[in-house]
């Protein structure tokens, strides 16, 4: 009774419902479309809906852009397989990412960056990531994603400066902020001897660390600052001579401080941003001190007391009693025999990542403004 255009009427009229039914509907919250891909209207191959991403690592943040036709039904994640390791970074809403890594108990939530016109590409920086150097197979998984074969390489950097302005909210600081697991590693009274194996330690674990040097001992060592800087660390002001500054006039205090970032200049082209008092002894005068010479002061919450000199086990102990989000290490890799601290260092290292905290240099830590640059 229908007829053959009843038919054909009845069957698009099936067709529309069916598609209206299997249609993704964009929940509140979700992820934005991704950009298209297609720059000409007309035919399309079959495929070229689907999403289809990019990632790639400078010297401060990794970069993900996604493009394609289909909408974001569910998170997209992408996981990089390193060499001996991994990192799975999950994108969970506009503005934060999850990262999941097997070196650590626990995920950790980052924040995104978006671009200010290009919503589909987003940035989350290097140092939130602890991802090591080296080239990486990536893998990309979520509804509607290409199946593709990506690689990216992340390529060395060193610190090249850094800078407390505008203004921090404070020039003194004891610990980093708490709303997160990063802490930071502190090794004092350098470079010495010693200087070498905090390094072959740090390397071994791809942790960064901030060694805050006396200027007296770097004139002797003075390749010693790039060497550190070339591993991926940070160099601090330490005062030139390791004077109690409690004691001393202005103009010393003063000199002091300017002796030891001018040769910092030297050495590696950037003065210190951050500084460190000898004995932790920084009152008022002192940090005014610093913060004329654009330095924070930076004391700490987790010692070792290893200048005592005790076993490696109550050094690792002492710390990891004192271990915080926002905890700042006190080691020392210099001004004595460290051995010992050496060991503590390794040991501290594993039990802290063990319990899902991720590492930073003092300034990444506190949020300063740091630069890089490739290591050539």
């Amino acid at each position: 009774m229908w007829g053959r255009h009843g038919v054909q009427l009845l069957s698009y009229a099936l067709g529309v419902l069916l598609f209206l039914a299997l249609a993704p509907l964009t929940a509140p919250g979700q992820l934005p479309p991704v950009q298209s891909a297609s720059a000409n209207a007309g035919a399309t191959v079959p495929g070229d809906d689907l999403i289809r991403s990019r990632i790639s690592v400078g010297l401060t943040h990794l970069h993900w852009s996604m493009t394609g036709e289909a909408p974001l039904e569910r998170k997209p994640c992408a996981t990089m397989h390193f060499e001996t390791s991994q990192t799975t970074i999950c994108l969970d809403a506009a503005q934060q990412a999850t990262v999941s890594d097997p070196r650590y108990q626990e995920s950790y939530v980052v924040p995104v960056e978006h671009g200010a016109t290009d919503r589909s590409t987003v940035s989350i920086r290097r140092s939130d990531l602890m991802i090591p150097n080296g080239p990486a197979e990536v893998d990309v998984s979520c509804a509607g994603c290409a199946s593709e074969d990506l690689q990216v390489r992340v390529a060395p950097r060193r610190w090249s400066g850094c800078s407390a302005g505008p203004v921090p909210d404070t020039w003194k600081v004891m610990h980093g902020p708490e709303e997160s697991k990063a802490i930071a590693i502190t090794l004092d009274d350098g470079p010495s001897p010693f200087t070498d194996d905090m390094l072959e330690v740090l390397d071994k674990h791809s942790v960064p660390a901030t060694f805050y040097v006396m200027g007296s001992r770097l004139s002797q060592r003075p390749a010693m600052a790039q060497q550190v800087l070339r591993r991926g660390h940070s160099l601090g002001n330490h005062t030139w001579t390791h004077a109690d500054l409690r004691r001393q006039r202005a103009g010393v205090v003063e000199s002091e401080l300017q002796r030891t970032s001018e040769l910092l200049r030297r050495t590696t082209g950037s003065r210190p941003c951050t500084f460190r008092a000898p004995y932790g002894e920084d009152p008022a005068p002192v940090v005014a001190a610093a913060e004329r010479a654009g330095m924070v002061t930076v004391g700490w919450n987790a010692d070792s007391k290893d200048w005592e000199l005790p076993s490696a086990a109550a050094m690792t102990q002492r710390v990891l009693g004192k271990l915080r989000p926002g905890a700042i290490i006190l080691l020392h890799d210099g001004g004595g025999p460290r051995e010992r601290s050496v060991v503590a260092l390794e040991r501290i290292i594993t039990a802290a990542r063990d319990q899902g905290y991720r590492f930073k240099t003092t300034e990444e830590l506190l949020g300063l403004q740091v630069d890089y640059a490739p290591v050539s």
